[in-house]
């Protein structure tokens, strides 16, 4: 008789699937259900926006592609640690929870795994992890909890543009959170272009190009983040000033894509005022 013995031999690190691919695997569907509804809206015709405004934000993809840069090249010794992929109780509940038809059940979700799996992470892996519940708390404000305080943001934008308007315009008016001047266009202050809306995702964008080139003193980053924060305050008025002195200006800078230009040059302003370069180990 033949005895057959079967010998196990174990795969390279490099092939094996890790955890992390895990987490980016699972993160990636989160941040894949909760674009989900604007997505279809759009596809549709029916965003509120049109066809020429781009569903998901050009700052997300940014955050999102330097995150899984971040949880995809983690150091050796983490790479051998976690060369075997296991699912834990935590994964198999965020994967259900991905399945819902909710955008922000789905945000809500990415958040709470993100962070449970910074818990349990290296710094580095750590980082990719507080961007993506970043980007959720991002998502969760613009699209949920912003609408509970538009109506005062909105006043206070619609205050700061009125008076930015009447130091070279005569005649200009504002009615709760509309502001209109004479040969001008009337702006109406909705959640979406609110100054309180842009700055959360520039603060995490630059977050994340900071950690991509490697900086990681809290006060150099917390300087680079009060610069853009300032930055935007200042530029988003002049930008809705603009808007409310010409019909022209408010095409050109009107919708998802105006915004999302403009966010890139703010972001693109502050790594000039602030230039870096990647930290001595």
């Amino acid at each position: 008789m033949t005895i057959a013995r079967t010998s196990f031999v174990s795969a390279p690190a490099d092939r094996c699937i890790r955890q992390t691919d895990v987490v980016v695997g699972l993160l990636l569907c989160g941040c894949v259900n909760g674009y989900m509804f604007p997505v279809l809206e759009w596809l549709r015709g029916t965003s509120s926006e049109g066809l020429g405004a781009l569903p998901v934000n050009l700052l997300d993809l940014i955050v999102i592609v330097i995150a899984v840069q971040l949880l995809r090249a983690p150091s050796e010794e983490l790479a051998a640690r976690h060369s075997a992929a296991r699912l834990g109780w935590k994964d198999v509940t965020a994967a259900a929870l991905f399945c819902l038809p909710s955008g922000a059940a789905a945000w809500l979700a990415t958040g709470g795994y993100a962070l449970s799996c910074a818990q349990r992470s290296s710094q580095q892996v750590r980082l990719g992890c507080v961007l993506f519940a970043g980007l959720a708390a991002v998502q969760l404000w613009n699209t949920v909890f912003i609408k509970w305080f538009a109506i005062h943001l909105g006043l206070a934008d619609a205050v700061m543009t009125k008076t930015a308007l009447s130091l070279v315009r005569d005649g200009v008016e504002r009615a709760g959170n509309v502001v209109s001047s004479p040969n001008g266009h009337a702006v109406v202050l909705f959640a979406g272009c609110l100054t309180a809306s842009i700055i959360p995702r520039l603060l995490l964008v630059q977050a994340a190009v900071y950690f991509a080139i490697g900086l990681r003193d809290p006060v150099r980053l917390a300087i680079g983040l009060a610069w853009i924060a300032a930055l935007a305050m200042v530029a988003n008025i002049l930008r809705l000033t603009l808007m409310a002195a010409s019909a022209d200006w408010h095409e050109l800078l009107h919708g998802a894509v105006g915004v999302s230009l403009f966010e890139l040059g703010m972001v693109a302003m502050v790594l000039l005022l602030n230039p870096d370069h990647r930290e001595e180990p």
